[in-house]
């Protein structure tokens, strides 16, 4: 039992960052504030994975784990953009669930982009709802995506429907 719990060498020494693409490693490692030197069985590994989730938007979800001898894992699952919103000169991401969780300059490949500026948190979601539902055929011919509320959300088609 000591050496689990009580072996210099089955101490948390690294972590270990996978699946990031928009987020950087050192992004989620400072967020998930794992304590290093702490022994790899008494880990909290909920902890960290409710620390990395509520610090960073574009973390859908997180596994944090353990690898022996020495090293935390943290497997990253990102949130991908059903919509964006322009926002000054900038785009927001908006995920299927409506959360806000990047900001580019111009807007992602292939994602819809909404009609002027959209700032109401409920027709932000409501649109990112629609946009991610559209069937593949409609997607591809889906020019725009508008929402004067949240009860009205428009799909422009590129032939004028």
């Amino acid at each position: 039992m000591w050496v689990v719990w009580g072996s210099p060498w089955l101490l948390a020494r690294h972590v270990e960052v996978r699946g990031t693409a928009i987020l950087s490693a050192e992004e989620v490692t400072e967020a998930a504030q794992v304590p290093l030197g702490t022994p790899l069985a008494a880990m909290d590994t909920a902890g960290i994975e409710a620390r990395v989730t509520g610090a960073l938007p574009a973390v859908a979800s997180v596994k944090a784990g353990r690898s022996w001898p020495g090293t935390v894992t943290l497997d990253v699952t990102e949130r991908t953009p059903a919509v964006a919103i322009p926002l000054g000169r900038d785009h927001l991401w908006v995920s299927a669930d409506g959360v806000v969780f990047h900001r580019t300059p111009k807007p992602p490949e292939g994602v819809l982009v909404a009609d002027g500026s959209v700032t109401d948190a409920k027709t932000i979601a409501s649109l990112a709802t629609v946009a991610a539902a559209l069937p593949p055929e409609v997607r591809a011919k889906a020019k725009g995506i508008t929402a004067a509320t949240l009860d009205s959300v428009t799909v422009n088609l590129e032939d004028g429907r």
